[in-house]
C-alpha cells in the first residue's frame, strides 16, 4: 500500500497546552501532502495534487471550507464510467459502501466521473497532521484496494458481485 505521509508534526501549544492551528485547513492539507512529495498545484478552495499508486497516477483533490472547518480529500478514478456500465457500477458502489467505515464512494451517473471521499469535520477541534494523513492516507489505500473491481466492472468483464468476490477473496488469501 502506498503511505501517502511520514509522521512529522511540528505542534505548537496555547497557553493552556492545547494545539494551536494558526494556519488554514487547507494549508495545512497542503504541507502534509508536500511531506510525501507529491505534485500539488494550489487553486482557492482546492489543492489539486497528483500521486503515484500501484495502479499508476492518481489524480486526488484536497477541498476545505475553512468557515465551517470542513475538509475533504477525493481521489479519481483514472477513467470515466461508460455509459453502459454505470448501473452496474453503482451497484458495485453500494455494495462497497455498505461495507466502509470511513469514506464513500460517489459517481455522477450523468457523466459517470468516479472518486472516493475522505473527510474531516475539524469545527472547534484542536488537531494536528496526523487527522490529515490517517484522511488522506484511508482515502488511497481503499481507492487502490478496490481498484481492480472497479475496471473490471467498468470494462464488462465482471458483474458487481463477481468483481467485488474477486477483491474479498484476495483479501481473505492475504489475511492467511
Amino acid at each position: 500500500m502506498t503511505e501517502l505521509i511520514i509522521e512529522s508534526d511540528d505542534k505548537e501549544k496555547d497557553e493552556n497546552g492545547e494545539l494551536r492551528t494558526e494556519k488554514g485547513i487547507l494549508n495545512q492539507a497542503e504541507y502534509r501532502i508536500k511531506l510525501c512529495n507529491a505534485d500539488v498545484k494550489n487553486e482557492k478552495d482546492i489543492l489539486r495534487v497528483r500521486m503515484n499508486s500501484r495502479f499508476g497516477p492518481l489524480q486526488c483533490i484536497a477541498h476545505a471550507r475553512e468557515d465551517a472547518g470542513q475538509f475533504a480529500f477525493y481521489s479519481r478514478f483514472p477513467s470515466y464510467v461508460d455509459i453502459e456500465h454505470r448501473p452496474e457500477m453503482l451497484n458495485l458502489l453500494s455494495r462497497i459502501n455498505y461495507r466502509l467505515m470511513i469514506g464513500n464512494f460517489e459517481m455522477d451517473p450523468s457523466d459517470g466521473e468516479l472518486n472516493f471521499k475522505t473527510s474531516l469535520d475539524l469545527a472547534g477541534a484542536n488537531y494536528d497532521g496526523k487527522l490529515f494523513d490517517n484522511c488522506m492516507n484511508k482515502n488511497i489505500e481503499t481507492m487502490q484496494r478496490w481498484m481492480s473491481a472497479i475496471y473490471s466492472v467498468n470494462s464488462g468483464e465482471l458483474d458487481s458481485i463477481d468483481a467485488m468476490e474477486t477483491v474479498l477473496s484476495k483479501d481473505a488469501m492475504v489475511a492467511v
